[in-house]
């Protein structure tokens, strides 16, 4: 193990005892497990971050439909509503 270039994290005058060559390739394996485990969490959350970014466009489009059709219903229901004082008002001119 002493003469294997692919040892960078073990110190050059550690590379002759094995117990702690192990040892730190232990740490190594657990750490790099630990940090692919992360990067993968990384890649999981901005993707549902785009994901929602996308929905949160669409939901804030279907929030303005929806408000342009209740500012429609609003004035059409104003209109009813005049419409039906001028008939009252009518009804009420044709009696007397």
């Amino acid at each position: 193990m002493s003469n294997n270039e692919g040892l960078d994290m073990v110190p050059k005058p550690m590379r002759g005892n094995s117990t702690i060559i192990l040892w730190i390739i232990g740490l190594y394996h657990a750490n790099a497990m630990k940090l692919q485990e992360v990067e993968q969490t990384n890649r999981d959350m901005f993707k549902l971050l785009t994901d929602s970014g996308d929905g949160i466009k669409d939901v804030n489009k279907e929030i303005k439909k929806v408000t342009d059709r209740r500012t429609e219903l609003l004035l059409e229901r104003a209109s009813v509503g005049t419409y039906l004082q001028l008939q009252e008002l009518r009804r009420k001119c044709v009696i007397m």
